[in-house]
């Protein structure tokens, strides 16, 4: 494995981790806006939502990618 394979893996591994912290926090601000942190279904929906926030994250970073290219 080159240097700069290296580098890719570490970083891809640093972007996964930060998205995982992402995911934490959007849920967190979503179970905030809940009425009731404590209804699985509310917890549920605020996941569903933090995932969504995620993905079009990751759009975007993705988009901003391939203009930087």
């Amino acid at each position: 494995m080159t240097e700069q394979e290296k580098l890719d893996a570490d970083a891809r591994r640093l972007i996964e981790r930060n998205n995982q912290a992402l995911l934490n926090i959007i849920s967190k601000i979503c179970l905030i806006k809940t009425s009731d942190e404590d209804d699985e279904y509310d917890r549920q929906e605020a996941l569903r939502i933090a995932k969504y926030q995620i993905t079009e994250i990751k759009h975007f970073l993705l988009e901003e990618d391939i203009r930087n290219f």
